[in-house]
């Protein structure tokens, strides 16, 4: 079972509206839908996996963005979590970034971001996770 532990909402969309949006759907102790499959690349490879192999047993940060390659999200919050990538690497944690796109695109914007390899982008191509989340609008 895998649950959020430690919740951290970071918006600049409708800064209070949104916040409140997400902190009423997604808590500490919220479960995540397990059975959800996301795409990413490993080893140059477009691989499927479900949530409960990404996350079961791990410590993980997650920047979910509205979308690859808008301003905000390419200019402001992936480049904060590239940043903090060692500290939590040296932590033992894993960080990802998830979006409601093609997995593709995610590996383009990636590269656009010259993100490093341990940046894991996961692609919610069909936005299964975020609709179980209750996240989707």
């Amino acid at each position: 079972m895998a649950l959020i532990s430690v919740l951290r909402i970071s918006t600049r969309l409708d800064r209070e509206g949104a916040r409140r949006f997400l902190s009423g759907v997604i808590g500490v102790g919220s479960r995540l839908p397990l059975d959800a499959k996301l795409e990413t690349f490993v080893d140059c490879k477009k691989t499927e996996r479900s949530v409960d192999e990404i996350f079961k047993g791990k410590n993980v940060a997650v920047c979910g963005v509205p979308g690859a390659f808008t301003p905000t999200c390419s200019d402001k919050h992936v480049p904060e979590y590239i940043k903090c990538l060692a500290t939590y690497k040296t932590k033992g944690i894993e960080t990802t970034c998830f979006a409601v796109n093609d997995v593709f695109v995610m590996k383009a914007w990636k590269t656009s971001l010259a993100a490093p390899e341990e940046l894991i982008m996961l692609s919610d191509g069909n936005g299964d996770f975020a609709s179980q989340l209750g996240i989707s609008m």
